[in-house]
């Protein structure tokens, strides 16, 4: 029996009210509730930390919000939001109602370290509190990971990441990458540049090409509908001419969904200066 039915059970109410899936981060439980059992959320959260004893808090969240995508949460059990999570053997101190952790990025978050060479210079031009550095400075042979990041507190907690897993090949820079983009130190040093943003993403893509060599790899995190990805790999294509680069596509990956019809996908973009 799963932890939804025991739960269900011990609560009396049908399985399919409650969530499908909880997320665990650390030490805290991240769930979304239907509206039909909300009157019954302190009492859920109870459950949880009964059926989970590892768990000291349970969360609800709310919505995503703004330029940096905040969560809202709701604590509805137990005391705590920041907690150390473990992935692939790197560990992030995190505030679950302060920033997110998206389980739906976590195959991404694996195969980039997968794919750099011996002697890469990454720039990951979202760093956040470290999700995609973290993991590339350590499963990795990259010479160094250029974490770039504007909001001052994931910075904060960047730093924090980047001492807790005793890293050194780590750069984290505060800044608007747009503006970091036009500092001599990092104009043209990037073999692969992480564009792991996808509001407006190409509003970026002119400083991702100048953090890059003259042949480089872009990862570029965009929203479409299926029926528009060719329209869109086209318009990516275009712009990267329009800077004089030459560019192949090596694939797309859908990532996840983001709404109906929408999804969030990556693509690997080959680029050679002309």
């Amino acid at each position: 029996m799963g932890l939804r039915e025991r739960m269900a059970r011990k609560l009396g109410i049908r399985p399919e009210l409650l969530p499908r899936s909880i997320q665990f981060i650390g030490d805290i439980a991240l769930l979304r509730l239907k509206k039909e059992v909300e009157d019954r959320k302190e009492e859920i959260g109870r459950t949880l930390l009964e059926l989970c004893p590892r768990i000291k808090t349970v969360c609800i969240l709310r919505r995503v919000e703004g330029e940096f995508r905040l969560p809202k949460v709701e604590v509805v059990a137990g005391n705590g939001t920041e907690t150390v999570h473990c992935e692939n053997d790197v560990y992030f101190n995190i505030d679950v109602a302060k920033f997110m952790f998206s389980k739906g990025n976590l195959y991404e978050r694996l195969r980039i370290p997968k794919l750099v060479s011996v002697g890469e210079v990454v720039v990951d031009m979202f760093a956040g509190i470290g999700y995609f550095a973290l993991q590339i400075a350590k499963h990795s042979l990259a010479r160094e990971v250029i974490a770039i990041e504007k909001n001052p507190e994931a910075y904060h907690y960047l730093l924090r990441n980047i001492a807790l897993n005793s890293l050194t090949n780590v750069t984290a820079v505060l800044g608007d990458c747009r503006e970091v983009a036009k500092l001599t130190r990092f104009r043209g040093v990037g073999d692969r540049i992480l564009m792991g943003y996808f509001i407006s993403p190409f509003s970026y893509l002119e400083a991702a090409l100048l953090f890059a060599k003259p042949e480089a790899t872009l990862h570029f995190h965009f929203l479409s509908r299926k029926e528009d990805l060719e329209v869109i790999v086209k318009r990516i294509v275009d712009y990267i001419d329009e800077f004089g680069f030459r560019s192949s596509l090596l694939r797309i990956r859908k990532i996840k969904s983001f709404a109906p019809r929408v999804y969030h996908y990556v693509a690997d973009v080959a680029i050679r200066k002309r």
